[in-house]
């Protein structure tokens, strides 16, 4: 397990659900949570739960769909708080109805959520680890990327997309001798 005591963990979606758990988490091992999220107002009442356990915690609130928003954090982060040791892309969405059924809309934030605000987080933060030659990503995919689920088919292809990205990123690590681990972890 990759050591957290007082390394900088970024978590995406904390602003409420697993997001808050993990940034919870992450304050009781020592961790200084960076919390993400598109919330600005969950995602302040997040870092003040963080603060009263006497931790303290940096809030960014963007939208990790939004590429150029995503790069602009990056720069934020590594200037007002130092280097990203573990990078937690736990941000998502999901919306419900059949395949047929679900809004073009809907499926395309589903993919620009899930999958490309995943890859642009990566993209980010990933570089400077490998520099480093340290860090840990960490991928909440879902059970639905394990086993497509009927009425939630769109979540469950950016899902399954992520544990091939993940695949991919630990393959891509590995055969260049990095030091970066990938995780993915698939909630039920």
């Amino acid at each position: 397990m990759t050591e957290i005591n007082k390394k900088n963990v970024l978590i995406t979606g904390a602003a409420q659900g697993i997001g808050r758990l993990i940034a919870e988490f992450v304050a009781d091992l020592g961790g200084n949570p960076i919390l993400c999220d598109v919330n600005e107002k969950a995602l302040n009442e997040t870092a003040e739960i963080i603060r009263k356990k006497g931790v303290s915690a940096s809030v960014q609130a963007f939208d990790i769909s939004n590429r150029g928003a995503v790069y602009e954090a990056a720069k934020r982060v590594h200037s007002e708080v130092g280097p990203v040791h573990v990078l937690i892309n736990n941000a998502g969405i999901v919306f419900t109805g059949e395949i047929l059924d679900l809004p073009d809309e809907k499926h395309q934030k589903h993919v620009e959520v899930n999958l490309l605000g995943t890859l642009w987080m990566i993209k980010a933060f990933v570089p400077d680890m490998v520099r480093r030659n340290e860090g840990h990503i960490v991928n909440i995919s879902s059970a639905a990327g394990l086993l497509a689920i009927p009425g939630m088919g769109i979540y469950s292809a950016t899902k399954f997309a992520i544990m091939g990205l993940n695949e991919a990123m630990r393959l891509e690590l590995g055969n260049n001798q990095s030091k970066v681990k990938t995780t993915v972890v698939c909630p039920y």
